[in-house]
């Protein structure tokens, strides 16, 4: 019984705490983030096709950098801190980040041709 007392107590001490069960990492905020700032973008007609690029790009990033964060809680939670003074900032720091990726996805694919298309 005295084993599974201490056993339970390493558990306890190694359990996270609620704070950090729901902190969300730097990086990760930083894209939940962008998300935002992509999903009030779509709103505007000029913007709709590449803020849902940017939305797929970002919302990738997340799920490759931390499978396990609860996507939906961490937007809820950055939404109810971020001021809608940051939106547009939020907007321009992701876009550019975006378009930079662009230009070099378009470098690399700029030079490759599929084999026997066309021929």
């Amino acid at each position: 019984m005295r084993c599974i007392l201490i056993a339970a107590a390493f558990v306890a001490l190694a359990a996270p705490t609620n704070a950090e069960e729901t902190e969300t990492r730097a990086e990760d905020r930083a894209d939940v983030r962008c998300l935002l700032a992509m999903g009030v973008m779509r709103n505007n007609p000029q913007f709709r096709d590449a803020s849902g690029y940017g939305s797929f790009y970002f919302a990738g990033r997340i799920q490759g950098r931390s499978p396990d964060l609860d996507l939906a809680q961490a937007m809820r939670r950055e939404a109810g801190r971020m001021p809608r003074s940051d939106y547009p900032v939020e907007g321009r720091r992701c876009g550019a980040e975006l378009a930079a990726v662009n230009q070099q996805f378009q470098r690399i694919t700029g030079n490759l041709e599929p084999r026997g298309v066309g021929r």
